[in-house]
């Protein structure tokens, strides 16, 4: 059974003399594969008569806490945005440092990545959501929603890539209560200096049941079960220096002045005890994601007759290519394209979001992809 529970919370707090309100936000997404928690602390000035709003955010962040398909992540981050009254444009400055720190049993192409790193970058995001904001489960709504984003990094630190995605849906009610669904998703992440490397929390996974994005979800396949592996080193199997403990990295930190400028250091990392990643059990691989991914995915939902249950049909077919840069994109996009059905129930719930349980047959795999054909989620929409 591969189980998804994602929630984000938020309260706004107005300050006394009427000034800046405060945001406190919580997120998390568990789906014991991918668990990651962040918490924020957002602050927003009063009414103002610009079409566009500032705030500033500050906040802290951690992933794969349970390292069942990934290493352990943490970051610190703080971002300066610009928001359009209408909620449609957004752009953003960000500057995050961001650390892995994986365990003795973690797979070589981890240990020998980038495992600090520091990135600044500048972002827009263009959001238009036709469906009814009234109804407390957008995706049993009728509309258009039209998302994309670009983000640019290099400006300092030691990330330089351009990273781009998008969001197209269409839902619209046919046959009375039947809610058709037509999505299509696409990612990609390209580095901006000959030979770059992008770094793993900036790659794209693909796999897993509904509760997560439209890009990432493909039913029938567990969550991040698609793509490029690499073996973990068992308790007896670690060999060379990448098993000692202690592991050593150039890592080439990039400046923005009157030209690119460069600066390389070499520093070491410390990998957990191997003791600490026996507290469940652990994967024989390491799901190393990539930098280009493609989905298209079509949905009936029609509502049940029982306690206000759902019921759905839904295929999928997506990509996921470990190098955008290859010169036979399309080609090999098709060669790594994997195809599903799934059935279901779902239930809205009061706050928003949606509790159900599919049941997903694989239609195209390929050779190291991971099957999980019976899925639950719930999601939840704002808490508090």
């Amino acid at each position: 059974l591969d189980a998804s529970c994602s929630l984000r919370a938020e309260h706004f707090a107005a300050a006394a003399d009427g000034g800046s309100p405060v945001c406190l936000g919580l997120a998390g997404m568990f789906n014991f594969a991918n668990d990651a928690t962040r918490a924020t602390f957002c602050l927003s000035p009063p009414m103002t008569t610009s079409n566009f709003v500032p705030s500033v955010e500050i906040g802290l962040g951690a992933a794969n806490m349970t390292e069942l398909l990934g290493p352990l992540q943490r970051a610190t981050f703080g971002a300066l945005s610009l928001k359009h009254a209408s909620g449609r444009h957004v752009f953003q400055l960000k500057a995050a440092a961001r650390d892995i720190l994986p365990s003795s049993l973690a797979s070589i192409s981890i240990k020998r990545g980038p495992l600090q790193t520091s990135k600044a970058s500048l972002a827009y995001k263009y959001v238009n959501d036709t469906r009814p904001v009234m109804d407390m489960c957008a995706e049993t709504s009728s509309g258009n929603l039209q998302a994309a984003s670009l983000e640019l990094s290099g400006f300092f630190g030691d990330v330089a890539l351009a990273r781009a995605k998008f969001v197209l849906l269409h839902s619209r009610r046919i046959s009375g209560n039947v809610l058709f669904n037509l999505s299509a998703a696409g990612a990609v992440a390209m580095p901006l200096i000959g030979g770059g490397i992008i770094p793993f929390q900036d790659r794209f996974f693909l796999g897993g049941t509904f509760g997560q994005g439209l890009g990432q979800r493909l039913p029938g396949f567990a969550a991040r079960g698609v793509g490029p592996t690499d073996e973990r080193q068992g308790p007896g199997l670690a060999s060379g220096d990448a098993s000692s403990g202690v592991i050593e990295q150039v890592r080439t930190v990039f400046g923005f002045g009157r030209d690119w400028q460069t600066e390389q250091r070499l520093e070491t990392t410390t990998t957990l005890a191997g003791e600490g990643a026996q507290c469940c059990a652990q994967p024989s691989v390491d799901r190393l994601g990539g930098s280009a991914r493609v989905s298209v995915a079509a949905t009936f939902q029609w509502p049940l007759p029982v306690l206000g249950l759902r019921g759905f049909l839904s295929g999928t077919a997506a990509g996921l290519m470990s190098d955008a840069t290859t010169p036979n994109f399309a080609r090999d996009l098709v060669d790594q394209t994997r195809v599903s059905v799934a059935v279901g129930l779902a239930a809205p719930l009061p706050s928003g979001g949606m509790l159900g349980i599919s049941f997903a047959q694989p239609l195209v795999a390929r050779k190291g992809d991971e099957i999980s054909r019976c899925q639950a989620w719930m999601s939840f929409g704002n808490l508090l």
